[in-house]
C-alpha cells in the first residue's frame, strides 16, 4: 500500500516528557528515546494503515473506520518542519562584541531545551563554522562525568544524528569525527538541496547557530518554525538575530519557560 502522507513524530500529547529517572540502569538515553518513539510509530500506522484501506480499526471499544484517524502519539504532515533555535540578548542580538557567544546571557535551560528539540529531529544542519565550533567541544562531553544530564544528552545527540553541512570550504575529508554521520553541501545547492529533505520522510531538522545559514533559508521561505531563547540582559553590540529585515511573516506559536530559568522560549511560525 502506498501511503499519502509522510509522518513525523511530534512526541505524546498526553504523556509526560521524557526523563532520566524514566531510563531503565544501564540503559543508553538516546537509544531509550528511540525506542520508545519506534514503538509509537508502529503502533499509529496500524491505525492509518486501515483507515486509508477503508477498512476498521479497534483500540479497545473504540472503532475507527468511519472516522478520520487521528493519533495521540503522532501528527501527519505533507512536510517536515525545518525549526531554527538560537539564542539572542534581550537588545536582538546572536553573538556579543567581536562575536563573542558567550557573552549571551543564558542559564541552564539553555541545554534542556537544546536537547528536547534534539528528540524531535533526526537531522542536524549548520554552516562550516558552527560545525566546526560544535565538533570541538561535544564528541567526548557524553562520556563526561563531570557534565550535567542535558550536556550529555545534548552529545549523544550530536554524535549520532545525521548532519548536514553548508559550505564551500569544508571537503568530506576534513569532518572530523562526525565524518560517518555527516554530508556536506555547497551553498549554490542548499535551497534546492533543502527543500527535497523537506519533502522526503522522517522528523524535524533542526538547526542550532548557523546565523547565517538559517537567515539565507529564511529568506528562501525554507523555515517553518523559529524558537527564540531570550536572554534577561542586554550585550549592547555583537551580531544582529536578523542579517536583514526578513520578508516572511511571524505567527506566535507559543512561549516556553523552565523553572529557575529567567531566559524564556518564543516559537515563532513562519508565514508567507
Amino acid at each position: 500500500m502506498e501511503r499519502r502522507w509522510q509522518r513525523r513524530v511530534n512526541g505524546p500529547i498526553d504523556e509526560p516528557e521524557l526523563r532520566l529517572g524514566d531510563v531503565p540502569d544501564g540503559t543508553d538515553l538516546v537509544t531509550y528515546s528511540r525506542e520508545r518513539a519506534a514503538k509509537r510509530q508502529r503502533f499509529c500506522w496500524d491505525f492509518i494503515d486501515c483507515a486509508t484501506r477503508g477498512g476498521s480499526a479497534r483500540l479497545g471499544r473504540s472503532n475507527l473506520s468511519d472516522r478520520p484517524v487521528r493519533c495521540q502519539h503522532e501528527r501527519i504532515t505533507s512536510m517536515r518542519k525545518l525549526v531554527v533555535t538560537n539564542m539572542m540578548s534581550l537588545d536582538g542580538y546572536f553573538t556579543g562584541a567581536e562575536n563573542n557567544v558567550m557573552a549571551l546571557p543564558f542559564d541552564h535551560m539553555f541545554d534542556a531545551y537544546n536537547a528536547e528539540r534534539m528528540r524531535e529531529a533526526d537531522t542536524l544542519v549548520m554552516g562550516r563554522a558552527s560545525y566546526e565550533g560544535f565538533q570541538s567541544y561535544w564528541p567526548p562531553i557524553a562520556d563526561s562525568p563531570d557534565a550535567g544530564p542535558a550536556e550529555r544528552e545534548v552529545s549523544q545527540h550530536f554524535n549520532t544524528l545525521e548532519k548536514v553541512v553548508v559550505s564551500d570550504s569544508l571537503a568530506d575529508p576534513q569532518t572530523g569525527v562526525w565524518g560517518d554521520t555527516t554530508r556536506v553541501v555547497r551553498r549554490s545547492d542548499a535551497d534546492e538541496f533543502i527543500r527535497d529533505l523537506k519533502s522526503g520522510p522522517g522528523r524535524d531538522i533542526a538547526i542550532f547557530a548557523s546565523h547565517v545559514l538559517w537567515n539565507s533559508l529564511l529568506a528562501a521561505g525554507l523555515v517553518d518554525e523559529l524558537h527564540l531563547i531570550v536572554g534577561a540582559g542586554t550585550v549592547g553590540a555583537g551580531t544582529p538575530i536578523f542579517e536583514t529585515k526578513p520578508m516572511a511573516g511571524f505567527q506566535l506559536l507559543g512561549v516556553r519557560t523552565f523553572d529557575g530559568s529567567n531566559n524564556p522560549i518564543l516559537q515563532f511560525g513562519t508565514t508567507s
